[in-house]
């Protein structure tokens, strides 16, 4: 099966052809990104969060990687609880606070693709094609539930991402910032490919080695424009049309977008991709 849940580990595999992606729900709910890449025959890859590893400071401290969220690997980061890379999702709620606090709450596993009303989306023929997962995270202080989605195809090298927000409190919460999509990658050695030109001379191809800090390309125009397509590609130095490793997110919306790469002091890179925040609301 393409989905498939370890109910010990609280892990989650997805696998795409020769794709294989992993999540992990961890201490306190929260939902950890384990690994993205090539098909990996273990099914129980959670050693890579290296949750059992002592902090660097002090050694004696016992406590777990997740006790640092400015560290954990996150399959869906929010603002304001101690995680100071670009985060997916911030809010303001009824007293101007901007913490958003999302942890596990419930999922799902079914088969096929589910229809994005009123927007494009990707599509399968028939329901044998691809498996979906539905992971509910909920804010309780802000009564928010956020649903990440995600789909494998059983016969392409493709996962989908889509995220749905549920006001489930009975108080107005206001939505500054909502991507599809983070990913992370444990690596800064990457070279960042994009689409850009202007008219006549769309999709040029721009290749440029990922730096300490943010690199991101992105549009305000109302649509996605030919100024910077909304594709993104992650590769390995050595990649070429023949080998290496890359990684492809093609954002499939005609609005304003924002495709954004982070390289953190740990030498660790967080990709996102989303709806444009600026002037977001």
């Amino acid at each position: 099966m393409p989905i498939t849940y370890n109910e010990k580990k609280r892990s989650f595999k997805l696998t795409a052809n020769n794709t294989c992606y992993m999540l992990q729900v961890v201490s306190y709910g929260y939902l950890a990104h384990i690994y993205f890449g090539k098909s990996l025959p273990d099914n129980d890859l959670t050693y890579l969060l290296r949750l059992d590893e002592n902090p660097f400071t002090p050694k004696t401290n016992d406590h777990d990687r997740t006790s640092f969220m400015n560290t954990l690997p996150m399959e869906y980061p929010v603002f304001g609880i101690g995680d100071y890379r670009k985060h997916a999702i911030s809010i303001m709620d009824k007293n101007g606070a901007s913490t958003c606090d999302l942890r596990y709450k419930s999922h799902k596993i079914y088969n096929g693709k589910p229809k994005l009303e009123g927007l494009p989306a990707t599509f399968t023929n028939s329901d044998n094609e691809a498996q979906t997962l539905e992971v509910v995270m909920e804010d309780k202080p802000a009564g928010l539930e956020v649903t990440l989605v995600y789909t494998a195809f059983e016969k392409l090298d493709v996962i989908t991402r889509s995220v749905r927000v549920k006001n489930a409190g009975s108080d107005n919460v206001k939505l500054t910032r909502i991507y599809s999509t983070c990913v992370e990658f444990n690596d800064d050695k990457m070279d960042m490919i994009t689409l850009n030109g202007s008219w006549a001379r769309e999709r040029a191809v721009e290749r440029c080695r990922l730096h300490r800090g943010k690199q991101l390309v992105d549009s305000m125009r109302g649509e996605s424009s030919h100024q910077s397509n909304p594709f993104t590609a992650l590769c390995t130095h050595n990649a070429d049309e023949d080998s290496g490793e890359v990684y492809g997110f093609n954002f499939v919306y005609s609005g304003n977008f924002v495709s954004e790469a982070e390289v953190t002091q740990h030498k660790k890179t967080r990709y996102l991709m989303g709806i444009n925040s600026c002037d977001f609301e």
